[in-house]
């Protein structure tokens, strides 16, 4: 027997079968232009389907469909609800096949995750888990019923580029303690991705973690260039026992991490930063008798990393993170020097090529395009 899982959705999806995750993937199924093209992304499951009673859900997020993205300071650019579309294809030994997918027999339900935002970051309170949500046996009686949804029909396709994976684990290098409970974590490394928190906390203890790229005088966390976007996520905790979580829905361009709600300062395991990129692999290197140059060569790496999530941006930590086409432009070479990115630009050029051209012949200024709106056009000059 063989079991392929197709997921999609119109905002972020987290599929789970027989209570595992099926996959360490982030942020499925990308960014388009949902109003044109959505992608979903294929598993092969089969380690994972048992006889007898299975049990299949997912859980889904805002994402770019409809949470907030841009410097403009507002959300919903492509529609109020996400929504979800799954399939597990079935196919027996002896020929027979069947497909068990989304539909109106299904349910739903909130749970921990009260607040998950590119932009304003990730809120989970653990004592609100439902224990078992994703494995046989578990009562749903009272989930609610899905909504069903036929009002959209974009054009759904594979998703032809690098799944968004954890590329790099970085541990502080110091710890500092510039205000009385509040402890700043030093990675040694700037980069994009998200905080592995790991505690022994008591019920209903909250935990804050606020990112960010440079300090302060008071050695204080500087965010002032982050301008709206919070990017703070908090963990409130069971309690009365060890906790590991990470966020998965949402990123963050950082080196410094200020953690505040511990009982005592952290050791340098109880959080870990987690890098996150498009999986392109790495094609080439550089490496000279100069350290400052192979420093200099290791920041354009990490900076391309940072910004190689799904779509080439122009920042990771600030209310911005468009797909501007003046960088892309401007960096493909060195881009195609650091990793394999055919696919990666690939993708890219289809939701450029679905932003279209206007009628002066210029494509617009960042892709995709809904969130900046339609004015200017590659390398960012401006009409007239």
């Amino acid at each position: 027997m063989r079991a392929t899982l197709y997921a999609s959705a119109l905002g972020l999806v987290e599929a789970h079968l027989n209570g595992h995750r099926i996959s360490e993937d982030f942020f499925t199924p990308g960014w388009t232009d949902y109003d044109k093209r959505v992608h979903y992304r294929t598993y092969d499951v089969t380690k994972l389907v048992r006889k007898g009673e299975n049990t299949f859900g997912a859980i889904l997020a805002d994402g770019w469909y409809s949470g907030y993205v841009g410097y403009g300071g507002e959300r919903d650019h492509y529609g109020k609800l996400p929504r979800v579309r799954l399939q597990l294809q079935l196919d027996y030994a002896d020929g027979s096949s069947a497909v068990i997918g989304t539909g109106s027999d299904w349910k739903a339900s909130t749970g921990p995750l009260l607040e998950a935002d590119f932009l304003k970051g990730e809120t989970y309170d653990a004592r609100k888990e439902l224990d078992g949500w994703d494995k046989p046996g578990f009562k749903d009686d009272n989930w609610q019923p899905v909504v069903m949804d036929n009002t959209v029909h974009p054009l759904m396709q594979a998703h032809p580029g690098p799944p968004v994976r954890v590329i790099a684990e970085f541990k502080a290098t110091t710890i500092s303690e510039p205000k009385p409970g509040v402890y700043v974590l030093d990675l040694g490394q700037n980069f994009a991705g998200i905080a592995r928190l790991k505690i022994s906390g008591e019920p209903g203890q909250k935990i804050t973690l606020r990112f960010a790229e440079r300090l302060n005088p008071d050695g204080g966390i500087y965010t002032t260039n982050l301008r709206t976007a919070r990017a703070t996520d908090t963990y409130i905790c069971k309690g009365n026992e060890t906790e590991v979580w990470e966020p998965h829905f949402t990123f963050h361009g950082f080196q410094y991490i200020e953690v505040t709600g511990l009982k005592s300062p952290p050791a340098k395991g109880v959080v870990v930063g987690l890098a996150l990129s498009s999986d392109t692999p790495v094609a080439g290197s550089f490496a000279c008798s100069d350290p400052m140059l192979n420093r200099l060569h290791q920041n354009i790496y990490w900076t391309q990393r940072a910004n190689f999530i799904d779509i080439p941006t122009d920042c990771p930590q600030r209310d911005e993170r468009l797909g501007w086409t003046g960088d892309a432009q401007v960096y493909v070479r060195t881009a195609t020097l650091n990793c394999d990115v055919e696919s990666f630009y690939t993708k890219w050029l289809v939701d450029l090529d679905d932003d279209g051209q206007r009628a002066d012949g210029e494509f617009p200024m960042v892709a995709p395009v809904k969130v900046s709106g339609n004015d200017g056009g590659p390398a960012w000059p401006m009409p007239a």
